[in-house]
């Protein structure tokens, strides 16, 4: 009976610590791509910004 009620909880634990991780690892990812498109967006703004300082030189 003890035995059933251990392995239980040790089987509840797994799951738990397996649902934990999953999330975790989604958040990652969904960081990630928001990582990478601030990014892009940044550079994006930075290389026209560039391009502006750039283009008044030459005139």
């Amino acid at each position: 009976m003890i035995q059933d009620f251990e392995i239980l909880n040790a089987k509840i634990l797994v799951e738990v610590k397996m649902r934990i991780h999953n999330m975790l690892e989604q958040t990652v990812l969904e960081r990630t791509a928001e990582l990478c498109e601030s990014e892009a967006r940044y550079r994006s703004q930075a290389d026209g910004s560039r391009q502006q300082r750039l283009s008044r030189c030459t005139m």
